[in-house]
């Protein structure tokens, strides 16, 4: 629910000072924008009681997500405080150790997901809506039109729920996988159905089993690794200072054109225009390929839709054949960056030429 109150008082403290957006640490923010806001409202005209953090564990920086517990921890101690806060999250080890601790155990009640009454109903019912909007979607008409109905059945819809495990995700991305608007939706559910089903006790064995499957179908697996990789590499490495261990030029081109990462990413493999893209193009279930209204080489906005699959790519045991070795493509990525440079200098050279 929104605050207007609330809303009122924490514009006020950024237009006295409006370095705390950006220059101030992260819990002097917390104390200056949710605070000292929330304290200075009487509690009968505070129409607001929970803040909500979604996904706490996709914040890139462990250590930022460890920070924010911490301060939220020191905030529900405080006298007074009047709000609470529902936090989302994976069971991160380090996020464990921090909700154990002695500051957060007793403040705290944890609820697992896959533990929650009806979490397998509320799944099938995902499913039910999206198999639903496939069925209305005018480019599957022809598709399935002889497909018996309904479709699908209850039975397979059964098997999709176990498969799940409790997982919200292995659903999202399921239906992405069969909405695929290049393939036929009844046949991408035969794919989905035809994984083996792990042993593993793990919720995401499964999960993992289907990226796999996905990754195994595309065209060119080897250049598509490599693309993921350089994606890996140069996404976790803007936030861990990267681009200052490399030649400045292409540290800088990184910076400066991270809307544009497919287009650095050609030219550091030696690809020709639009492979990168290309490579991804079959992965929209797992990547999101966001294009704005100038040219996909100027305004080209890549996302993974779930941390689970970065994490299934950096998880030797989980990914196999698909691992990404990151150690190994800070190596290849650097080797790309002087080769890249080497040749720029050479071409430079025969133009003026020297």
């Amino acid at each position: 629910m929104k605050s207007n109150i609330l809303a009122e008082c924490i514009a006020a403290a950024i237009e006295q000072d409006p370095c705390l957006l950006h220059d101030a640490p992260l819990e002097q923010q917390f104390h200056k924008l949710i605070y000292e806001p929330c304290c200075s409202i009487p509690r009968e005209r505070l129409d607001i009681g929970v803040i909500v953090i979604d996904g706490l564990d996709e914040c890139i920086d462990p250590a930022v997500q460890v920070s924010i517990l911490q301060i939220l921890s020191k905030a529900v101690c405080y006298d007074g405080f009047p709000l609470g806060f529902f936090i989302t999250s994976r069971p991160e080890h380090h996020l464990q150790i921090v909700f154990d601790s002695k500051e957060l155990i007793f403040a705290t009640k944890l609820i697992s997901l896959d533990c929650v009454p009806g979490v397998s109903q509320d799944i099938q019912t995902v499913l039910e809506s999206g198999f639903t909007r496939i069925l209305n979607d005018r480019q599957f008409r022809m598709a399935l039109k002889s497909v018996p109905r309904p479709w699908p059945s209850p039975e397979i819809i059964k098997e999709l729920v176990n498969h799940s495990s409790g997982q919200f995700i292995y659903a999202a991305t399921v239906m992405r996988f069969i909405s695929s608007p290049d393939h036929n939706p009844n046949s991408q559910i035969e794919i989905v159905l035809g994984i083996q089903k792990s042993g593993s006790t793990s919720p995401l064995a499964d999960l993992d089993l289907l990226y796999t499957e996905i990754l195994c179908r595309v065209q060119d697996p080897e250049r598509t690794m490599k693309v993921l990789a350089y994606i890996l590499v140069i996404q976790i490495n803007n936030h861990t200072g990267w681009k200052k261990m490399l030649p400045m030029a292409i540290g800088k081109a990184v910076t400066q054109n991270q809307h544009r990462l497919l287009l650095i990413i050609e030219q550091l493999l030696s690809l020709s225009q639009g492979e990168a893209y290309f490579s991804l193009n079959q992965l929209h279930s797992l990547i999101s390929l966001k294009v704005g209204s100038e040219s996909y080489r100027r305004n080209l906005k890549i996302q993974f839709h779930h941390k689970s699959f970065h994490d299934f790519l950096t998880e030797k045991n989980q990914s196999i054949t698909f691992h990404v070795d990151i150690k190994a493509a800070h190596l290849k990525i650097a080797h790309s960056c002087l080769k890249y440079m080497n040749q720029s200098k050479y071409e430079t050279q025969e133009q003026h030429g020297t």
